[in-house]
């Protein structure tokens, strides 16, 4: 087989679904010192899962299971906070022997509201069926994955089901060794307690207030300041709520641990040394903002399903953090499939890409939590941008394959300023190129970023790359220094890994707004009190009366605004877009037009103002 074919096959991070066997197929392991060891600890591994005979001869799976999704940088404040993404029910069907799946999903959000979508793999190509938008701002249809997304749902459903990386062991026993290094956790930086809390669940759409967990040092600290007010509706105090997971995840007693191949990071699996149940499994993955972090997956309560063992109860931790609980209800070993499970949708054509699914599988946990990755395309690995001018000098920016965040470029007589990195690196270093290319001469002089959430500002690193000054709220200037002072990926370099800069960071003072003069388009930045994060910032072209903004006035507004449909079901405007209005207020300048981040669409400032039923 060629190098290209065993990465596609084995490799990019997921190990490919199918493992074809042949009967008979034995542990040949290579000659070695760790020959023996490995092959108890593989013996082991298959008498704890059912055995050899059970496990070759499973060719279909039918899993139905609860799944809670979290992940940081949504919380209140920068660098702090955990966020439950969404709840899914999933029903999985896997067809191992033909090299495909299907994913049946209902996912319920974080402002309770509900979309169905459907993810069908076939060997090398993916479909997406039904509403697959975080965001809720696209029709339900048919669609291609991205081989990001097909890699995606490779991996994570292998990270599920150790029956698979079994399977392919079997299949390929030169991709297993013995770890180097007998180790119960896995190395790599780990977020404290003082960043986890609080722990949004819910968010309430028209005041955007949050039902939270929280400890009693975040509660001291806050409840008699006015953000706690704008920014919490019920409140729980739970000292114990991460310790708990920790403690639930934690390895105890003596393991084999069996050393997997992989082209993102070595996949280590933590085999009991009693029972031969595989109690953990343990890797990397790369995170925007934290960087390369260890990734754990730990596996409990298992139970018997004709003949093999299957764990009831699955965590992945991300930097020692919950990042997603799965909770599974009905198991069913080698049922038939209706004909048409694993159809082909007509209308689409699938087209894959190596160095895409190549990054999907290093950031997948991420990819599951947003389903916007921003990847790569071209074989440069940089998406498409694509501009409006919105008057002489400022351009609106999208990348293709979009991170669901529009970026605002200004040109200024020095250099040009751009607003809103959005989540992806690869996007920052597309638009560093565009800017080059179409405003050539002058350097990106300064990146401003409204807030600290990880869909705006995971991006930031390849403009401070580029020479380019930070300008954040004062009250986010700790998060920036350490966004922008770690240089130590290896799974996923980005331009400031490759090139490390010392960052020169701007903050705009909660008293005031901060001034980038220039001659014909000066630039305004106002920082807003609101219940969103205590970081927000809005930014002004006085001269062009345009103004942009972030979460206050979001994408799905202005959608719904322009249909003249007000977005909250008790006829009243939402709380954040009247923080804006208060925003814009207090000013005292006068904008025309108004630019979301989650919106290619610029509204008037008039219609914002019907909006609110104020004009």
């Amino acid at each position: 087989m060629s190098r290209r074919n065993l990465r596609t096959t084995f490799s990019i991070g997921m190990l490919s679904l199918l493992a074809v066997f042949q009967s008979g197929t034995g542990l040949a392991m290579s000659a070695g010192p760790d020959q023996p060891a490995l092959s108890a600890a593989m013996e082991k591994a298959l008498k704890g899962i059912g055995g050899r005979a059970a496990l070759e001869s499973l060719n279909t799976l039918h899993i139905e299971d609860f799944r809670e999704r979290y992940a940081m940088g949504q919380g209140p404040e920068p660098g702090v906070g955990h966020f439950r993404m969404t709840r899914t029910e999933a029903v999985a069907s896997y067809d191992i022997g033909n090299d495909q799946f299907r994913l049946d999903f209902r996912h319920t959000n974080h402002y309770e509201r509900s979309r169905e979508v459907t993810e069908l793999v076939i060997g090398q190509s993916g479909y997406l069926i039904g509403l697959d938008d975080f965001y809720l701002q696209r029709e339900p249809g048919v669609r291609v994955m991205r081989s990001d997304r097909w890699a995606v749902a490779k991996k994570s459903e292998r990270l599920l089901n150790p029956h698979f990386l079994l399977q392919d062991l079997l299949n390929k026993p030169s991709l297993a060794s013995i770890a180097e290094e007998t180790q119960l956790e896995t190395t790599g930086p780990r977020i404290t307690e003082d960043k986890v809390f609080p722990v949004t669940f819910v968010r309430d759409r028209p005041t955007g207030k949050r039902n939270v967990i929280a400890n009693d040092n975040w509660v001291k600290r806050w409840q008699d300041e006015e953000f706690y007010e704008l920014s919490i509706n019920e409140l729980e105090v739970d000292n114990g709520w991460l310790k708990r997971w920790r403690d639930t995840v934690a390895l105890t007693g003596a393991h084999h641990q069996i050393e997997i191949q992989d082209d993102v990071h070595p996949i280590t699996l933590h085999i009991n040394e009693q029972t031969g149940r595989i109690d953990k499994l343990s890797t990397m993955e790369h995170d925007m903002v934290y960087g390369d972090a260890p990734l754990e997956v730990t596996y409990t309560d298992w139970q018997r399903h004709d003949g093999l063992y299957f764990p009831s109860h699955i965590r992945i931790s991300l930097a020692g953090v919950p990042y997603l609980e799965v909770t599974r209800s009905k198991v069913t070993v080698n049922p038939t499939f209706d004909a048409n499970a694993f159809a082909k949708p007509d209308g689409v054509k699938y087209v894959h890409s190596i160095e895409l699914a190549m990054r999907g599988a290093s950031v997948s946990q991420l990819v599951r939590s947003f389903t916007s990755a921003g990847s790569p395309e071209k074989a440069l690995g940089r998406p498409r941008i694509d501009s409006q001018e919105l008057a002489e000098g400022v351009y609106l920016l999208e990348g293709t394959p979009s991170d669901a965040v529009f970026t605002l470029a200004v040109e200024l007589e020095n250099g040009v300023a751009v607003i809103e990195p959005g989540s992806f690196d690869l996007k920052g270093e597309a638009i560093v190129e565009w800017l080059a290319e179409n405003i050539p001469g002058k350097p990106v002089s300064h990146i401003i970023v409204s807030h600290h959430h990880s869909d705006h500002s995971g991006g930031v690193r390849p403009y401070v790359a580029a020479g380019a000054s930070a300008v954040v709220h004062e009250a986010a200037i700790e998060f920036y220094e350490d966004l922008l002072a770690r240089t130590n990926s290896t799974i996923m370099p980005d331009a400031l890994d490759r090139n490390p800069v010392e960052a020169n960071i701007i903050t705009v003072s909660a008293l005031g707004p901060l001034l980038i003069d220039d001659e014909k388009r000066p630039i305004t930045i106002y920082p807003v009190v609101s219940g969103h994060t205590t970081d927000m910032v809005i930014v002004g072209l006085e001269k062009q009366e345009i103004l942009y903004s972030a979460d206050l006035y979001i994408g799905a507004m202005a959608r719904l605004l322009r249909a003249r449909v007000n977005m909250t079901l008790t006829g009243e405007a939402a709380q954040s877009a009247l923080e804006l209005d208060a925003a814009i207020d207090a000013t005292g300048a006068t904008f025309k037009v108004l630019v979301g981040s989650h919106d290619r669409e610029p509204v008037s400032y008039a219609d914002f103002k019907t909006y609110l039923g104020n004009e």
